[in-house]
């Protein structure tokens, strides 16, 4: 009969050479299938709001299949903060949605890759306005929701960790047109840098 260290060695070497085996099979220029992905993200505002809170926190989850090593398709859910205008009228502008999009991936080694995409987003957004031009005593307060569509775009890298599990770093960005009462139009550009973890099945 075997001793306990015997069995714990015994499940440690299994264990060492699952996961040697498992490193070894990654390769960014055979993958196919479905997968998931949890990421985080700093988003930077450019918008004719004149946003004071022009960066914040961006998570998002995503589910895709990648249908050859070189192309797929993803759909995603995105977050983006809440951020102030302090100039002129006051808003606070909160906007989040989901997209579809195609992706173009270009193996490096079988390891790293480079990736592009291009699809649709569809958001929704609420907008609170406060207006203050005839002194404190004299703020209104209105509310606004909106919801469209309108395309974006991302670049990023991924290095594949086993064959399991990839680390990408990305660049969003995302355009959208805001038409408020008494706002008028106005555009609205967010850009996101993050970084992901890719669970592959």
């Amino acid at each position: 009969m075997k001793s306990q260290p015997t069995h714990l060695a015994a499940l440690v070497s299994s264990l060492f050479i699952f996961a040697h085996s498992t490193i070894a099979l990654a390769d960014q220029r055979s993958d196919t299938g479905l997968y998931a992905s949890l990421g985080v993200g700093v988003s930077t505002i450019d918008s004719d709001l004149s946003l004071e809170d022009d960066t914040g926190f961006a998570p998002r989850a995503a589910v895709g299949w990648q249908l050859t090593p070189n192309l797929g398709i993803e759909g995603s859910y995105h977050n983006f903060e809440e951020a102030e205008d302090p100039h002129g009228t006051l808003a606070k502008f909160d906007m989040n949605g989901a997209s579809l999009a195609g992706t173009v991936r270009l193996p490096l080694s079988d390891r790293l890759a480079l990736f592009a995409k291009l699809g649709n987003i569809w958001w929704e957004s609420d907008l609170t306005d406060t207006n203050c031009s005839r002194g404190p005593a004299g703020c209104t307060t209105a509310k606004y929701s909106a919801d469209d569509s309108s395309l974006f775009f991302g670049i990023g890298m991924g290095y594949e960790i086993t064959s399991m599990l990839e680390l990408e770093l990305s660049y969003d960005n995302f355009e959208s047109e805001y038409d408020a009462p008494l706002l008028n139009v106005f555009d609205h550009d967010t850009s996101v840098l993050g970084a992901s973890l890719k669970f592959k099945f």
